[in-house]
């Protein structure tokens, strides 16, 4: 199973470049020795306006937003992130999608993790909305 740290600076739907500069080859490799690679996928998505994930979700209003329609960012494995609204057709479509990458590259099952329906702020938990 891969943990997140084949995740290019904890970006979901990446590989590091620099652990992992054949990512596909690497599992290729394996599955010639019979062995399958699981990769854990997280719904915190880093708040990086360069990176595609979290361009094209905020573009679209795919994330958790709180009670006061203020953009729900907090702070995970890669830092500030923001959730999918996946109660959302269009959500779950385009995270659905995303995955093409794991599928791509060969990995035969993924992992869903952090899947907590809210995440912990400071001392009060969000009331998020879509």
């Amino acid at each position: 199973m891969l943990d997140i740290d084949y995740m290019d600076e904890y970006k979901v739907f990446t590989s590091s470049p620099d652990r992992f500069p054949d990512f596909r080859g690497m599992i290729e490799k394996l599955a010639a020795q019979n062995l399958k690679v699981v990769a854990v996928i997280d719904p915190g998505v880093k708040k990086d306006p360069k990176y595609f994930v979290y361009a094209i979700g905020k573009k679209h209003g795919l994330f958790c937003k709180e009670a006061h329609g203020k953009p729900f960012i907090d702070k995970v494995w890669a830092g500030p992130s923001a959730f999918p609204v996946f109660w959302k057709q269009d959500t779950r479509l385009w995270w659905g999608a995303l995955h093409a990458f794991h599928v791509n590259s060969g990995i035969a099952g993924i992992w869903n993790d952090m899947n907590e329906p809210a995440e912990r702020v400071g001392h009060r938990c969000a009331t998020l909305i879509g």
